[in-house]
């Protein structure tokens, strides 16, 4: 078989070329590389310093240098939330949902991750309805624990009973006091069957004992007192109270 002159000279320039092209390839893979093991440094130099703003801009640096890297991009939407930029880090979170390659942990984290986004920016019904797609997911718990603290952030008691019963469900651990708080809050405001319910189930606690005191102001060995001091947070009020409105735990009073 005669082989023509010109294959003679393509077949070595062909090799030039691929050889040049898979070292180019190398070096840009080893810059890039380079490029992004920097940009963590600089990220974690500045959390360490507690300095989320730069951070963001070394984060979003990372990210669109490598753009499919979605673990970056909800990193950045958490510095953001944490950084005070909410509507940056929903805006963040919410894009990357609309990512169709996504797998069900990544998606399920960013729906978490962004309900927290809710709850930060105060849109407690946003966050109540995407806590709430999380219910068959590896997160269902900690929804749970944020749907409950919310309930009681907004004074929603009988949610509040639901949620704690679930979480008692789902760890097999009593939320019992929790519940005779709750049913206490729905009794004081003139629920007759949340007070009987309380009983049932707190008939020595003593807020529940307190239903039969005259004297709202009385701690519970009986006596009065006309200070009372969170053990938790140190808050002080001239009344007694049930849960510190300062660090939000049940009873604390001293």
């Amino acid at each position: 078989m005669q082989i023509e002159l010109w294959w003679l000279l393509v077949l070595p320039l062909m090799f030039i070329v691929g050889w040049v092209s898979a070292n180019w390839d190398k070096k840009q893979q080893k810059d890039f590389k380079d490029g992004v093991s920097k940009d963590f440094e600089q990220i974690i130099l500045f959390l360490s310093n507690e300095k989320i703003p730069d951070a963001s801009k070394w984060l979003l640096n990372a990210a669109k240098k490598d753009p499919k890297c979605y673990v970056l991009q909800l990193s950045l939407g958490i510095l953001y939330r944490r950084g005070g930029l909410i509507d940056r880090a929903i805006e963040v979170h919410g894009s990357l949902l609309s990512v169709k390659d996504l797998t069900k942990e990544h998606r399920d984290l960013i729906v978490f991750e962004l309900a927290k986004d809710y709850l930060k920016a105060g849109l407690f019904d946003r966050a109540d309805l995407t806590l709430e797609l999380l219910e068959k997911t590896s997160f269902y718990e900690e929804s749970l624990k944020l749907r409950l603290s919310l309930a009681q952030r907004l004074q929603k008691w009988s949610e509040a009973i639901i949620f704690a019963e679930k979480l008692e469900g789902k760890n097999k651990i009593s939320l019992k006091n929790l519940k005779i708080h709750f049913f206490c809050e729905m009794a004081e405001k003139g629920d007759n069957n949340a007070k009987e319910k309380a009983r049932e189930i707190g008939f020595d606690h003593p807020r529940v004992r307190s239903f039969e005191m005259s004297k709202p102001n009385l701690d519970h060995s009986g006596f009065s007192k006309s200070s009372f001091e969170c053990s938790i947070c140190g808050a002080k009020f001239s009344s007694h109270f049930w849960k510190c409105h300062v660090c939000n735990t049940w009873d604390s009073a001293n």
